[in-house]
């Protein structure tokens, strides 16, 4: 049937999205793999459109096409678009947790997930009101 766990299955189905939109091989997806180098520039309004038609929205680009907040690799990606709560029995790792808070600020404040780190400080650090 496929791999239990819940981001395991986000990441075959985003890859498999990416592979066939960017017309890479599956290898050059990784979780690793920072969205900014695997999707060009002047890609991206179609590869997000791509993904949004196929039911995994990331968060909006910016006006000039760059990502602005949320996700800088496929791994928090993966933990963006997963749904967790189609699984109530699978059981969150810390790591899991810790980059899912990290993605809802990140998101929610519209600064660069690379500035919201665990010793960040909500007003002093990320000028939330």
């Amino acid at each position: 049937m496929g791999p239990a766990c819940p981001p395991a299955r986000t990441f075959y189905r985003l890859r498999r999205e990416l592979v066939e939109v960017l017309s890479v091989d599956r290898r050059d997806v990784r979780p690793s793999t920072r969205l900014d180098d695997l999707i060009p520039a002047h890609k991206r309004r179609a590869v997000w459109k791509h993904l949004r038609r196929q039911g995994l929205s990331l968060s909006d680009l910016c006006f000039t096409g760059q990502i602005r907040c949320g996700p800088i690799t496929v791994g928090e990606a993966v933990l963006y678009l997963t749904r967790f709560q189609e699984y109530p029995s699978h059981r969150w790792s810390r790591t899991e947790i810790a980059t899912k808070v990290r993605l809802i600020i990140s998101e929610s404040l519209g600064v660069h997930l690379e500035e919201v780190k665990p010793e960040s400080r909500l007003v002093e650090d990320l000028g939330c009101c």
